[in-house]
């Protein structure tokens, strides 16, 4: 479960997220929506490491900030509307998911 606990973010002087709180829960499909320049992306910064914030991440209890890359990268995949790489296909994005799994240098 991704619990998020009194999350704050900001950008400079401007505060974009103050005190978020709340979990998700497994096996449902959840939604963050809101206006444009509210804090979505932000959010999901924070959770991709990204973006700096204070307050607590975690995944099943453990705070997202203390595992290793490798091991945030193993509970917490995301896939950004817009790709900016080059064009890749469906199997090479998929095969992207699975490094975390797979030694240093090997591929999917």
């Amino acid at each position: 479960m991704l619990k998020f606990y009194n999350v704050r973010a900001a950008y400079g002087k401007h505060t974009v997220l103050d005190g978020v709180t709340f979990a998700l829960r497994p096996h449902t499909l959840t939604a963050v929506i809101g206006r444009n320049g509210c804090g979505k992306s932000t959010l999901v910064g924070c959770v991709n490491s990204q973006v700096k914030y204070t307050g607590e991440i975690s995944y099943s209890g453990r705070p997202i900030a203390l595992m290793t890359r490798t091991e945030a990268a193993r509970c917490v995949a995301i896939l950004p509307q817009l790709l900016t790489s080059p064009h890749i296909t469906v199997e090479e994005l998929v095969g992207y998911g699975r490094s975390p799994y797979l030694p240093l240098g090997a591929h999917f």
